[in-house]
């Protein structure tokens, strides 16, 4: 499974009309927690066979070059997204070319066993074509 989450950085404008409000915390100020820690990932889960869940917590912390230090897997899955919504025409990736993620998508394009990756950067290349 593959899931794609949006973060909203506590700098960044929203509309709060669109947010849902926390649940089981209270919001926090941003400078109240002023360190170098982006957001904490915590999953439970349990394998079948077993009685107790297992925790993995990791915490992402932030660097000028966030992007540039992941993986091509990631970069590939993100470029996909990216190109979805741009077909949409959402405003959050409304500065982002079809250029820009034909680049990525060529930069992260890794093993292609099956030529699924070639075929999707053909597409990028096609809505680059019709988008002028």
């Amino acid at each position: 499974m593959t899931a794609l989450y949006e973060l909203i950085l506590p700098d960044e404008k929203l509309d709060l009309k669109e947010v849902d409000k926390l649940k089981y915390q209270k919001a926090q100020e941003a400078n109240e927690n002023d360190n170098d820690e982006l957001l904490t990932v915590k999953i439970r889960y349990k394998n079948p066979s077993e009685d107790t869940s297992h925790k993995f917590e990791s915490i992402l912390k932030d660097s000028l070059n966030r992007f540039d230090s992941v993986d091509d897997e990631f970069k590939f899955a993100t470029t996909v997204a990216s190109f979805g919504m741009k077909s949409r025409g959402e405003k959050m990736v409304k500065d982002m070319s079809y250029r820009d993620l034909e680049t990525l998508a060529k930069e992260s394009k890794g093993e292609d066993e099956y030529g699924l990756r070639q075929e999707f950067i053909e597409l990028i290349d096609f809505a680059k074509q019709i988008d002028k």
